[in-house]
């Protein structure tokens, strides 16, 4: 009997129509696809349907990988690898034929986070795109980071950052779960950007770490360490903010802006 595991947040996305819109959002026949916590294979049939040349399943859970394990191998179309691991430890195995991959994934809504910062920043090898089942509060966050009254987060901006197309793939309500979660999600699609400069995406991440660490405070008061305060006040009027703005209130324009006029005149990593 399927039984849900409180200590992998898990629940079942059992929805055909959706588990079908989340196979569809990218192209998967010939690719190289990760997918994120498989569970019992609901997704992945969706995805071996569609012929992948390369497959690699994600799986924490003992007792869900032995039942992946009975069945995986009838798809002599796809070379499919399963790894009984923790997916923050995870590193994409290179395929020397297929230079990209894409990661697909119904993730626990409790490390979605770190599990974006491992794909988008931590790895050296990132994918060029992403599917991804969120908790739809989590969506409101990223969004209020580029709508006119802006209330960017750290997290916000990381996915600003490193992404240039976003888009909706389905609502999912909470019914559309076994066992059914307290709220309702939605799936993302996300696409990255291929150029990286590792100096500048460290340099943001200590930035924003610091900008953020106290949201209620100005961002003069949190970068005061940093920075001094004269300069602050001076970049801020020269961006049209007033020296009680919070760090919410910049745009991902504004941040590059202040990288370009940092006085210690170089990129640094914290």
């Amino acid at each position: 009997m399927l039984r849900a595991k409180k200590q992998y947040w898990q629940n079942f996305l059992k929805d055909q129509v959706i588990l079908e819109k989340i196979a569809s959002a990218i192209p998967i026949t010939d690719g190289h696809i990760v997918e994120i916590g498989p569970g019992y294979g609901a997704l992945t049939e969706e995805i071996l349907a569609r012929k992948p040349h390369t497959l690699d399943l994600v799986e924490i859970d003992p007792d869900m990988t032995r039942m992946l394990r009975e069945w995986i191998g009838t798809y002599p179309d796809t070379d499919v690898t399963l790894y009984e691991q923790d997916i923050l430890t995870f590193v994409p195995r290179q395929v020397s034929w297929i230079p990209e991959y894409s990661v697909i994934g119904n993730i626990p809504y409790y490390i979605t986070s770190p599990i974006f910062t491992h794909f988008l920043y931590t790895l050296d090898d990132t994918p060029a795109s992403m599917v991804i089942l969120m908790q739809k509060e989590v969506w409101e966050k990223i969004l209020a980071g580029s709508q006119k009254k802006r209330k960017s987060s750290y997290f916000s901006l990381l996915i600003e950052y490193r992404t240039t197309h976003i888009w909706k793939v389905a609502d999912v309500p909470r019914d559309a779960f076994t066992p059914a979660p307290k709220v309702d999600s939605i799936v993302l699609g996300f696409t990255l950007r291929h150029v990286r400069d590792r100096a500048r995406e460290a340099y943001f991440q200590t930035l924003w770490r610091e900008a953020f660490s106290q949201p209620r405070k100005t961002l003069s008061s949190n970068l005061r360490s940093r920075f001094p305060i004269e300069f602050l006040e001076t970049w801020l009027s020269s961006r049209g903010y007033d020296t009680t703005v919070r760090s919410e209130r910049l745009s991902l324009a504004d941040w590059e802006d202040l990288l370009a006029h940092d006085p210690r005149g170089a990129i640094s990593e914290g």
